[in-house]
């Protein structure tokens, strides 16, 4: 397949390291660029995820470029189905590179937008092509009960290009949403075509050995299933334990030193802010932003957040208080920032009041 094919394996693989290289000719300016638009980031680690991102995704890239050949020797694949394989990955680069790019050169973006019509037009194009694959390892519903009879196979493609098609028409409708709850509709979207045909087929698999057209499936389990059922134990409840210390996890806190606001957060960068760089202060009650890049949990908002009051600008805020501190540096660069509670947030704006003045 890949020999076939060479043409469009080179020039996927140049597609997915061509943000890289951009990154690496323009580091030095992008960096300047980001320091003088947004308080105290740097672009460093932008600039640094762009370079090995597109890395790891042109590794990514060839592994499923081979194991999909190794596959297709023996389960030849419709020729529009390979084509899509060479480009999935590449596409995937150059769009989270992109917005990347977006926030550092300050273009006011919609990432609800883009994801949104992104998936949308990606399924539509997936479950159209889909019901053309026939039994393999690498793409379509590879559930035992599928792989082992081809009747299943086929109606489960079918079924998955139907639900596919028409989470894309969803999706496309989705950048209408709000966006608490575009996220929500989004993981389910994403999740159904997933779930729904896991349940189809082995309902298929059921109905088929009650008619007596299969015989039953043995689930007796051989040495590597019990492997990777042993690993999976381990690994899976420690993820779900690192992903839920860093979800509720985390402070911010915030001295006044006697020339300058020193900010330290947990899992982000610390911000010191010179008094005499301040040229604002101001306590708003009511702020909200969508986070661009940066670290958002349950608990912490920290980095480059955009709204349409203030724009795009630094925050460093917790996740449940809405109140807030906006301080407007010298240089027009904004700054947001609160306590744990409303109470906390008015006791920061009152000491940084008596710090720079009236």
């Amino acid at each position: 397949m890949i020999k076939e094919n060479k043409i469009k394996a080179i020039a996927s693989s140049a597609l997915i390291l061509l943000p890289a290289l951009i990154a690496l000719i323009f580091f030095d300016r992008l960096n300047v660029l980001v320091a003088q638009r947004l308080l105290g980031q740097s672009a460093r680690g932008m600039l640094l995820m762009m370079i090995l991102l597109p890395c790891f995704l042109l590794l990514l890239h060839w592994v499923m470029l081979l194991v999909t050949a190794h596959d297709h020797r023996k389960n030849p694949q419709h020729r529009k189905l390979t084509g899509i394989i060479f480009f999935i990955i590449p596409v995937l680069s150059l769009f989270v590179s992109g917005i990347f790019f977006a926030i550092m050169l300050g273009w006011q973006i919609s990432i609800q937008l883009l994801c949104g019509v992104t998936l949308g037009v990606a399924m539509l194009i997936l479950g159209n092509y889909l019901p053309k694959c026939t039994p393999n390892h690498t793409m379509g519903p590879r559930m035992r009960w599928t792989l082992t009879n081809e009747e299943n196979w086929r109606a489960t493609c079918r079924f998955m290009g139907k639900i596919m098609f028409f989470d894309g028409l969803i999706f496309l409708f989705t950048v209408f949403l709000p966006l608490p709850v575009f996220i929500p509709v989004m993981l389910v979207l994403i999740a159904t075509p997933a779930i729904l045909p896991t349940v189809f087929s082995y309902r298929f698999y059921k109905k088929q050995v009650a008619a007596g057209t299969r015989e039953r499936l043995d689930y007796k389990t051989n040495r590597s299933s019990k492997v990777a059922a042993l690993i999976t134990a381990v690994t899976l409840p420690l993820i779900l334990g690192f992903c839920a210390v860093l979800m509720l996890t985390g402070d911010i806190t915030v001295s006044f030193e006697s020339e300058a606001l020193y900010i330290e957060a947990d899992y982000h960068e610390d911000l010191t802010l010179p008094y005499t760089d301040i040229a604002e202060v101001r306590y708003v009650e009511e702020d909200r932003a969508t986070r661009q890049y940066g670290f958002g949990s349950l608990r912490l908002d920290m980095g480059v957040y955009q709204n349409e009051a203030l724009g795009t600008h630094t925050r460093y805020a917790y996740h449940k208080c809405h109140a807030a501190v906006v301080i407007t540096a010298t240089d027009g660069q904004i700054l947001v920032l609160n306590g744990i509670d409303e109470d906390a947030t008015k006791a920061l704006y009152s000491s940084l009041r008596e710090k720079v003045g009236s």
